[in-house]
C-alpha cells in the first residue's frame, strides 16, 4: 500500500492577519476617497447664472419649548413661537424617552403662526417625567416660483 505524504498545516499568526485587514481598509479608504464625485466646477467653465433678486416673504419660523405639563394621563406639551410672520404651517411633535424611542406624536395646523403664538400639542397616556427629548417638524407652505 502506497503511503501518503505528511500533510503540513499552515498557520498564520493573529497579529498578521489583523495587520492585514488594517492595511486593506486604509487602502479601500483611499481609493473610496479618490473616485468619489467631488461638487467641484471644472476650471474655466463658469457660466454665468441668473440670479433671483426678487424680494419674496419671509415664511421662516422659530420655535422654543416652553412647558409641560401634566392634564390628567395626558402630557400637554406647549411651544412658543419667537419669530414668524403669520404664515400657515402644519406642526407633527413627537416626544421620545431616554433610549431615543418615540412614545407619542400629536399634530396641529396653526393658520397664521406668528412670533407670540404658543402651539399646544396633547400627548396621550404620556408622563410628562418620561419625556427625555421632543422633535418637532413643521410644514410651510411654498413660496410661489416665478
Amino acid at each position: 500500500m502506497p503511503s501518503r505524504p505528511p500533510t503540513t498545516v499552515l498557520t498564520i499568526p493573529l497579529r498578521v492577519i489583523a495587520i492585514a485587514v488594517i492595511v486593506g481598509a486604509v487602502a479601500a479608504l483611499v481609493v473610496w476617497s479618490g473616485i468619489r464625485p467631488k461638487a467641484v466646477a471644472p476650471i474655466g467653465k463658469s457660466a454665468a447664472q441668473p440670479v433671483d433678486t426678487t424680494a419674496r416673504p419671509d415664511t421662516s419660523l422659530d420655535i422654543q419649548w416652553r412647558s409641560a405639563r401634566m392634564d390628567g394621563n395626558d402630557c400637554i406639551g406647549t411651544f412658543h413661537m419667537t419669530r414668524g410672520a403669520a404664515t400657515r404651517a402644519e406642526f407633527v411633535a413627537f416626544v421620545l424617552d431616554s433610549t431615543g424611542k418615540v412614545v407619542a406624536r400629536d399634530s396641529t395646523r396653526v393658520d397664521a403662526a406668528a412670533a407670540g403664538t404658543s402651539i399646544e400639542f396633547r400627548f396621550r397616556r404620556v408622563n410628562c417625567d418620561r419625556i427625555a427629548d421632543w422633535q418637532l417638524e413643521m410644514r410651510t407652505p411654498k413660496a410661489p416660483s416665478n
